[in-house]
């Protein structure tokens, strides 16, 4: 299926373009009454998003062993998202690089980086584009925030690359 951020109108080939209303939306349980217990804001329309708890919500396990992700929100116009990322104690998210600035926020557990430095809980980070970081290893299981400006694009040194959508 083509990702398409706007559509035209079906009625009126002239009209003005409009934001498409197609969304892959994932919604927390229900309430005791089958109510959602987050409501999808027509602000969001067009874009994937995971309202509510995060722990309603899987971990998906990325190409490394002990890596995983959640996307929080991915707007399919501009590559915008935000997610979690959990590294298994012991595991590590090898050396890489991002066509896009990224920000990271340590939201628990330790990691360890290439020089030896462990960062702690409460850690943010900005990292530019182009800019080689890693590798992250987690001393205990580790959980951290990201905001990507753009799609995440993963370079490696090794000569290959990983996109994800969701």
């Amino acid at each position: 299926m083509p990702n398409k951020c706007f559509e035209r109108d079906a009625a009126n080939s002239a009209a003005p373009l409009k934001h498409s209303v197609r969304r892959r939306v994932s919604q927390p349980k229900e309430d005791s009454d089958g109510e959602s217990q987050v409501s999808q804001l027509p602000q969001f329309a067009g874009m994937f998003t995971r309202l509510g708890h995060h722990e309603d919500f899987n971990w998906e396990p990325l190409p490394w062993r002990g890596v995983y992700n959640k996307v929080l929100l991915f707007d399919r116009c501009t590559g915008l998202t935000l997610e979690l990322a959990k590294i298994e104690k012991g595991a590590v998210f090898p050396e890489h690089y991002h066509t896009t600035v990224q920000t990271q926020f340590l939201v628990s557990g330790h990691i360890r980086l290439k020089a030896g430095e462990i960062l702690d809980p409460g850690t943010f980070n900005i990292i530019p584009a182009g800019q080689l970081h890693g590798p992250f290893e987690a001393v205990e299981e580790a959980v951290t925030f990201k905001y990507f400006a753009a799609v995440p694009v993963y370079i490696y040194s090794a000569r290959w690359n990983h996109v994800y959508l969701p």
